[in-house]
């Protein structure tokens, strides 16, 4: 809630999807798959144990190391670049409800620093 909260103060897009607003769809499959993750929450302690240990600013790495993204989807990545605002960064493509999608948003993270946060964001179909 105060990830989004901030994102929203910083770069509110209309018609968008960011990691923190996703597609109705993605959001009605997450809240049935919270309920999954809360009855088998001692399975998640080792998962975040180590999202604890975290020491690395590097969000691609550390997305990486915890196999959420793959090499591809860095590599779209990189090649995209930040808005002249300096405050959002736009996704080449229209958000689909793919996994490939919130992944790459969750990368684009990584083009803001401390203090000076950079909002990833998409352009809905439709």
């Amino acid at each position: 809630m105060v990830a989004a909260d901030r994102c929203a103060q910083v770069f509110d897009p209309p018609a968008c999807a960011t990691l923190w607003r996703l597609t109705d769809s993605i959001e009605e499959r997450l809240d049935v798959i919270w309920d999954e993750w809360l009855d088998d929450s001692a399975a998640w302690s080792p998962f975040f144990e180590r999202v604890a240990g975290i020491s690395s600013v590097d969000v691609a790495t550390s997305l990486q190391e915890f196999d959420l993204v793959s090499g591809e989807e860095i590599d779209k990545y990189a090649s995209i670049k930040k808005c002249s605002d300096g405050r959002s960064i736009q996704l080449p493509f229209i958000f689909d409800d793919r996994g490939q999608a919130v992944a790459i948003l969750a990368l684009c993270f990584g083009a803001g620093s401390t203090g000076q946060l950079v909002v990833p964001y998409a352009r809905r179909a439709g």
